[in-house]
């Protein structure tokens, strides 16, 4: 622990020197969590810092983009997207401008942002309410051809309970059942795109803490669409061992699987 600790403060500070702005809070929680790190390890580290996650800062990215998120995200989730390029490990799957991008678990944006700055037209879906509040301002306020979308997608159409995750808004799921939770419109992938008048998309990225199967079940035509990508995490063990066959057996390939990430593209 004495060796990881110095290198990942480095690797985190590195990420927080590109932005600018609330930039006391920013490092403040930085050197808090560390702090507490050392003693008392990464999980009782963020439950002791839980009072202080949620709060809001504007930061400003590179690029001249902006981004409103919690302190908890800008830690972890919004650098895992734009500056770990988690999404984009593979040069064919980072959006590009003329492409459809549908974003699957868009919380605050961070994605959303980074593909619609490349001239892609994005849709980004996004259940919770308070993370689709953020996510329609950082549209707003960056000014970019984004659709959002506040609701759910699974293999049903309705309502259904979200669960929510503690400090992050990105651990909320439909699937793993844990403490409070807030009821979300639920729809397919399908019914939204034809309901948007989208005819098919050049690429998933898909982020949902567990509900990632009954996605792609409620998106057969999406699917079939030629030359689709999808990019995903894989949360839950059902989702690691049954999506590559599904997706196979749909006619894509498998370019990259990890323990937690699955790339595929359909020719």
């Amino acid at each position: 622990m004495a060796d990881l600790i110095p290198r990942e403060v480095k690797r985190h500070l590195a990420f927080q020197r590109s932005l600018s702005g609330s930039w006391i809070k920013r490092y403040s929680y930085i050197f808090l969590y560390y702090l507490l790190y050392a003693f008392v390890g990464d999980a009782r580290a963020l439950k002791a810092l839980r009072p202080l996650s949620p709060a809001k800062v504007k930061v400003f990215l590179p690029g001249g983009l902006s981004l409103r998120c919690s302190l908890f995200d800008i830690f972890i989730a919004a650098k895992e997207v734009l500056a770990d390029d988690i999404y984009e490990k593979i040069e064919d799957y980072r959006p590009k401008a003329g492409m459809t991008v549908v974003d699957i678990g868009a919380q605050v944006g961070s994605y959303t942002l980074k593909a619609a700055s490349r001239g892609a037209s994005v849709i980004a879906v996004e259940p919770f309410s308070e993370s689709f509040g953020l996510l329609s301002l950082n549209v707003s306020e960056n000014r970019l051809p984004v659709r959002a979308v506040n609701a759910a997608l699974s293999d049903t159409e309705g309502e259904a309970e979200l669960y929510l995750g503690g400090e992050s808004s990105g651990s909320n799921s439909l699937v793993f059942a844990r403490g409070e939770s807030q009821t979300v419109r639920v729809t397919t992938l399908d019914s939204l795109l034809a309901a948007a008048g989208v005819a098919g998309a050049d690429l998933l990225k898909i982020d949902t803490e567990g509900s990632e199967f009954k996605i792609l079940k409620g998106a057969e035509k999406t699917l079939a669409t030629p030359g689709l990508r999808i990019v995903m995490e894989l949360h839950g063990e059902e989702n690691y061992r049954e999506i590559p066959a599904f997706l196979e057996r749909r006619g894509f390939r498998i370019d990259l699987k990890t323990p937690v990430y699955l790339y595929a593209r359909r020719p």
